[in-house]
């Protein structure tokens, strides 16, 4: 077989401006801990640095690599026609270092590139979308206008119901107790009364409340026995707080949330594991819930970024704050059409699903970044609010000059959102009208201490421009049964109202249910019972319907319980007593203590700054490059050659019991930090070698280590190599399939 290029070879003879656009293009190669043009071309061909290349590709790049990873099973020089690619797709992949020339008419790419891509005839049979893709239409004839109008009314009202949807959301779960579950969730029981309460879709509601634990709002209360989910103390801060800030706060939570919310719908991840809504939030699911392609960027909070990126470009907003249109339009693209781009731009993006793409575009839309034409929800459109942001997540991921176009830790709310939603947000009123006909008026959206108030006392009957509240008979039992008097109930009432005087039949159905559930009251003693009339405790005791619940006697109207409150009142309402709470002085709401939220995303690199790049490159392209063996990544790019030109290594190479040994061996493939080889005079014997075992590597034949060695034949063979089975008499001592780096 003729000599081939190397990498590194290739790398040292490139002119200076194509190793300027190569050293931009892939900054993660460009590192204190590489000093020499060997080791930048070494860690170039590893796995993990190949996975960050082909990751960064679209779809026709990626199809014109797949190619010629398909062709060099056969012959590691593919011919130029093999990739059948566009010139600026052949120079695109030789920037990111994926493919390299050999002479005029051939191509090579990294072995890693073999394993990483689908290539063998079992993986083709069933090959991933991309490889057959197609390119989608150009968005400019489908595109439709969105009057400027239309834009602020949207991102205005998403705004505002964003922050109230999440207040709302955490209240609901002091109104209606949420037990975790033993894996660490809430059931999908509880969710749908949570969605009912907020009157939102059940999607809504889980990505509302996932975005409310996510923050910090939500947390694990209750007892030892009966976990619940519970507000926090950082809610009654967040209640307090300006709106402005909460949703800002809340917007950072989005963009780099890691939930995604079609897995909770479903019940599962991609990889098949079980997920409830917040288990994720309770630390009890830490696996990773993508299969497919390794992500070297969280995929969920990349797939969030592209949807604003691509839609910006497709629309020519991404230089941001102007109008799509000469007439100050918007320009929306068509949901399956963004899709599809998006899909086209990123085809190894784990998250990037048609089904996760179409739910973080409705999550968009909920947070007022897009918003849709009239008549036409399947289209969307970049608010100024989109706008603004995705122009400032552009230029921090320029800054950033991430590989794959994303780096969460460059993720960031701009400081400007805040003032901007202050702008548009309505204003809060304090007060409602409570009519005769048992119903509360609110004219406009409420402050959330007015809102939560409410809810505690009546259901939301209609919603729109303004709310409406309905009080009936259930909702003020629960709030008696929740420990609240009458009198407690008139005077809240009084206070969100501003009048002295209640409406007589509001008034009437307070004091009516009050008088009917007012016989027994229970407080927390454990448990204790009290009754106005004696007889009734008497017969109580001599239930058997509440022998669970350990009652003992006091006196002639008190007995205390062995069983929780909660639990006594729930035997005590199936036994067909009613009860209500005994309230205490000032009563504080219970409150979670906060969970360990997932601290902010941080990562120490070795990555050579701006500043310093064109000194780094100057010493890269003037070092020496003397022959060595003993760096790991060297070894690694010698025993690359051998396997692609078909020649023999002189391996050193360390046993189980520590002992060195030298192997002369012809390799057929580096990957996964391993080498298969041949071995043997007739290299009839195949072995598996762990790269973590190999002291030092060398072309056959230039005596490294001092000797000559020859092919084994009087050391022990594999235990279990990787295929094939060592001849009686040959081999070598090698690792097996559990040692590896």
């Amino acid at each position: 077989m003729a000599t081939l290029t190397s990498f590194a070879a290739w790398l040292r003879e490139l002119p200076d401006a194509d190793f300027a656009a190569f050293s931009r293009a892939r900054r993660d190669l460009m590192r204190t801990d590489l000093p020499r043009l060997r080791d930048v071309a070494a860690a170039a061909g590893s796995r993990t640095a190949v996975a960050t290349g082909l990751e960064s590709l679209d779809t026709a790049a990626l199809q014109a690599v797949h190619r010629a990873a398909c062709a060099t099973r056969v012959d590691p020089a593919v011919p130029a026609s093999t990739l059948a690619a566009a010139p600026e797709v052949v120079e695109t992949l030789k920037t990111r270092g994926l493919l390299w020339p050999v002479g005029d008419r051939a191509y090579r790419t990294h072995a890693e590139t073999m394993s990483l891509l689908p290539t063998s005839a079992a993986e083709l049979r069933s090959p991933p979308d991309w490889v057959a893709a197609t390119a989608p239409a150009d968005p400019a004839e489908y595109t439709r206008p969105v009057s400027e109008a239309i834009a602020a009314n949207a991102e205005a009202a998403a705004a505002s119901a964003t922050v109230s949807g999440v207040l709302s959301a955490v209240d609901a779960f002091t109104s209606h107790e949420v037990s975790q579950l033993t894996s660490g969730g809430a059931g999908k029981r509880d969710m749908q009364v949570i969605a009912r309460a907020l009157g939102a879709s059940f999607p809504d509601a889980v990505m509302l409340t996932e975005l409310a634990a996510a923050a910090g709002l939500l947390g694990i209360g209750g007892t030892d026995l009966d976990p619940r989910w519970l507000p926090t103390a950082a809610f009654d801060t967040v209640l307090a707080a300006e709106r402005s800030e909460v949703y800002a706060m809340l917007l950072q939570t989005w963009l780099t949330g890691a939930v995604d919310t079609t897995h909770v719908l479903a019940g599962s991840t991609e990889r098949g594991d079980r997920l409830q809504s917040l288990a994720a939030s309770a630390g009890l699911h830490r696996k990773a819930a993508y299969a497919g392609f390794p992500q070297s960027q969280p995929p969920l909070p990349h797939a969030r970024y592209a949807l604003l990126h691509t839609l910006a470009e497709l629309t020519d907003d991404s230089a941001g704050g102007g109008s799509a249109g000469d007439d100050g339009t918007h320009l929306a693209v068509p949901d399956d059409l963004l899709i599809a781009h998006i899909q086209w731009r990123h085809p190894l993006l784990a998250a990037a699903s048609t089904a996760t793409l179409t739910r973080l575009i409705d999550e968009a839309a909920l947070l007022g970044l897009l918003c849709t034409p009239l008549a036409d929800g399947h289209a969307h459109a970049l608010t100024r609010l989109g706008k603004v942001l995705t122009t400032h997540l552009t230029e921090a991921m320029d800054t950033a000059c991430a590989v794959t176009g994303f780096d969460i830790t460059a993720v960031s709310v701009p400081e400007s959102i805040p003032a901007r939603v202050d702008g548009i947000l309505p204003e809060l009123q304090t007060r409602v009208v409570v009519q005769s006909d048992l119903t509360a008026i609110a004219t406009g959206p409420l402050a959330p201490q007015i809102h939560a108030a409410l809810t505690d006392l009546a259901e939301v009957d209609t919603r729109g421009q303004g709310t409406v509240y309905r009080f009936t008979e259930t909702t003020i039992s629960d709030a008696l049964k929740s420990g609240l008097r009458a009198d407690d109930i008139t005077a809240r009432l009084r206070e969100v109202t501003g009048q002295d005087t209640l409406p007589q039949p509001l008034e009437f159905l307070i004091t009516e249910t009050a008088g009917r559930l007012g016989r027994i009251q229970i407080a927390a003693a454990l448990s204790v019972i009290v009754v106005d009339d004696e007889a009734e405790l008497a017969a109580m005791l001599a239930d058997s319907a509440l022998v669970p619940a350990g009652l003992t006697r006091l006196s002639a109207t008190v007995a205390v319980s062995n069983v929780s409150r909660e639990r006594l009142a729930m035997l005590l309402e199936a036994a067909e007593y009613q009860t209500m709470a005994a309230a205490p002085e000032n009563p504080a709401p219970p409150r979670a203590a906060s969970l360990a939220r997932r601290p902010a995303t941080t990562r120490r690199t070795t990555r050579v700054p701006d500043s310093r790049l064109s000194s780094y490159i100057s010493s890269l392209r003037s070092g020496s490059e003397e022959p060595e063996t003993e760096s790991p990544s060297t070894i690694a790019d010698v025993l690359r050659e051998a396997a692609a030109t078909g020649t023999e290594v002189d391996l050193t190479v360390v046993g189980r019991e520590g002992s060195q040994r030298q192997v002369r061996i012809a390799p057929i493939q580096v990957a996964g930090g391993r080498v298969r080889a041949r071995t043997g005079p007739a290299r009839d014997t195949e072995l598996t070698f762990g790269l973590a075992r190999i002291i030092s590597a060398a072309p056959a034949g230039t005596g490294d280590g001092g000797t000559t060695p020859t092919p084994a034949s009087d050391t022990p063979a594999s235990d279990n190599p990787a295929s094939g089975t060592p001849t009686s008499g040959t081999g070598s001592e090698v690792t097996d399939n559990k040692d590896s780096l």
